[in-house]
């Protein structure tokens, strides 16, 4: 986060105008560029995918089954002649077909594990898991959160500190301006123009002190 954040914040602070990067999109650009966050999110979609597939193995297997094919033998029943044929002679057997050459089947196939506790025991550990790596995954969003709020802030202060310290500098260095003419024109003694020199010397240092800060 610091690494990826602190050039723009470095930039913004060293400018007299505000963050043009609010806090908001900040931590958007914090969380997309966070690879110990990405790699949590990765962590729970990885454990709910392992959820929903264990958990099909709980699910009843139903399928459709059907075949149909033509026979090379037609099957046939022998059967008394004089059933057909009331002159038949006694004995006499006929070969009756009762079906085409073509036949067929078809059906519903249901399959369930009615009493399996290790699948369930299984499904129960996915679900833990994925409880856990969600937990791990808020718990690293409210860790980046924090941090980059506090660098956020500090990169606000840091940036009002030189503003103010280079106002200051610009107000001493007008009023030694000030004094230096009144001194030439014989109004002002050496010991007040020396301690308006003391004044600008100190707010100058003050802003160094301040864009150090902002710089690092």
């Amino acid at each position: 986060i610091f690494c990826f954040l602190l050039p723009v914040l470095k930039i913004n602070a060293q400018s007299t105008e505000p963050l043009s990067l609010n806090l908001t999109k900040a931590r958007q650009l914090s969380n997309a560029a966070n690879t110990d966050l990405l790699l949590k999110d990765i962590d729970a979609l990885i454990a709910d995918e392992t959820v929903k597939q264990t958990k099909k193995g709980a699910i009843p297997d139903v399928f459709l089954d059907f075949n149909m094919q033509r026979n090379l033998i037609i099957p046939s029943t022998p059967v008394p002649a004089k059933a057909f044929n009331p002159t038949a002679p006694e004995g006499e057997l006929l070969l009756l077909k009762f079906s085409t050459n073509w036949s067929g089947n078809a059906g519903v196939n249901f399959n369930y594990d009615l009493f399996n506790p290790e699948q369930k025991s299984k499904v129960k550990q996915a679900q833990i898991k994925a409880k856990i790596a969600a937990t791990d995954k808020k718990i690293t969003e409210t860790d980046a959160t924090l941090e980059i709020s506090k660098i956020y802030v500090e990169a606000l202060i840091a940036q009002e500190q030189v503003n103010l310290s280079k106002a200051d500098l610009e107000t001493k260095s007008t009023i030694y301006k000030m004094l230096s003419e009144q001194f030439a024109a014989g109004r002002l003694t050496l010991l007040e123009l020396n301690t308006g020199k003391a004044a600008l010397n100190t707010a100058n240092s003050k802003n160094k002190e301040a864009q150090n800060i902002a710089d690092k």
